[in-house]
């Protein structure tokens, strides 16, 4: 699917409008991220990056999406320490002693109906590990350029939360009432946190345990213009499995030099 496309079915987006004179450049664009390989112009040992139209930068790329791995080689998930990674995988069954059946593909697979969100034939594994985290989670290298300011993105839990909050796994109990787990998305502009958006992931209400299953939309136009976004996951909960899976994430952007 092009990505023009999926912007205007997702985010009702503004028409791009750019110009150069004399040298000189203007641009105002939605940009779409569908985390498949066929958009990315690099993937390395600690960073997604996306093609981009942004011609001024050899970069290229409106958004860095960060990860930390132990080691230089992308193939071997075992040494994914945090932040993000590409996955195709997914686990739609959950069912108690699903996880001993297989934890491998359960740990990096989605549990919703579909590969990706909006027909995507990927989507971003994300991992919260305190400690073992990239620098940022998320950076938008044209500061100097202009603004960019998130719009959109689909989220859904991965098999292994999934089956772990229902039925529990290893030391992690399965959700009682009150229990939670949620994703924190923060906006960070000139050194300083500016806003934040809380998704819950799981959460066991009065009306019993309510968990993404599919791809669900949330809108992040709270956060404002950013230098970086910074992801979490928080539940109190001990040793719950700290995954998410991103996909579809829409930004404006405003750029002139």
């Amino acid at each position: 699917m092009k990505i023009s496309t999926v912007i205007s079915a997702v985010s009702a987006a503004l028409v791009a409008v750019s110009c150069m004179n004399n040298g000189s450049f203007k641009s105002s664009y939605n940009d779409y991220f569908p985390f498949e390989s066929d958009y990315l112009s690099n993937y390395t040992s600690d960073s997604l990056y996306f093609k981009g139209d942004f011609i001024q930068s050899s970069a290229g790329q409106t958004l860095i999406f960060h990860g930390k791995r132990a080691a230089e080689d992308i193939e071997d998930v075992s040494d994914f320490k945090g932040g993000f990674m590409l996955s195709l995988l997914r686990d739609t069954l959950v069912e108690e002693g699903h996880l001993a059946k297989g934890i491998y593909r359960s740990t990096y697979a989605t549990v919703a109906d579909t590969t990706g969100a909006d027909n995507s034939k990927g989507f971003a594994i994300f991992r919260y590990n305190p400690g073992n985290m990239p620098e940022h989670c998320v950076t938008f290298p044209h500061t100097a350029y202009g603004s960019c300011r998130p719009q959109l993105v689909s989220v859904c839990n991965t098999n292994l939360v999934a089956n772990a909050v229902k039925y529990g796994y290893g030391s992690c109990r399965a959700f009682q009432p009150g229990d939670y787990m949620k994703l924190v998305i923060t906006s960070v502009l000139n050194g300083y946190p500016s806003a934040n958006v809380e998704i819950m992931l799981a959460e066991y209400t009065d009306s019993g345990l309510n968990m993404i299953d599919s791809w669900k939309r949330f809108d992040l136009t709270k956060l404002g213009d950013f230098d970086y976004l910074e992801f979490s996951i928080l539940s109190n909960v001990d040793d719950v499995p700290l995954y998410c899976c991103i996909d579809g994430m829409v930004v404006s952007v405003d750029l002139e030099g």
